[in-house]
């Protein structure tokens, strides 16, 4: 796997997948776009939406935050350590995350998150294998 995508390359464009879920719930958060396309399409109530979707935000800000630490290959050992189980927590986070969306209803979020979700997963393992 490391012989596949360079460290480097996998925590850019992890990065960038990541702040592009932040614009898109963002853009949820704003009306811009619908929220019966987001949570399999199952919350009817506009205000149920809106706390999932800040949820999202913070769990996703949390994310970015681990991810630039582990690229910053942070060399203070008890942290260092702290930093990886919460990096393979991400990874499986995603995994289950991808499982899940495999039963919706909504077949625009199965069409373009479930590929998504996968190659992020991807990605994630190969930044977590690194030491």
């Amino acid at each position: 796997m490391k012989n596949l995508i360079s460290f480097k390359l996998a925590g850019k464009i992890t990065i960038t997948i990541i702040v592009l879920f932040i614009i898109f719930h963002i853009l949820v958060l704003l009306g811009v776009v619908p929220s019966n396309i987001v949570w399999g399409g199952q919350i009817a109530e506009e205000s149920t939406v809106m706390r999932h979707e800040i949820l999202r935000l913070l769990v996703s800000f949390i994310f970015l935050a681990i991810i630039i630490e582990k690229l910053n290959q942070n060399k203070i050992t008890k942290f260092k350590k702290l930093s990886n189980a919460a990096f393979w927590f991400i990874y499986i986070y995603f995994i289950i995350t991808s499982i899940a969306k495999l039963a919706l209803a909504v077949t625009l979020e199965k069409l373009i998150f479930i590929p998504v979700t996968v190659i992020l997963s991807v990605l994630l393992f190969r930044l977590a294998i690194e030491k």
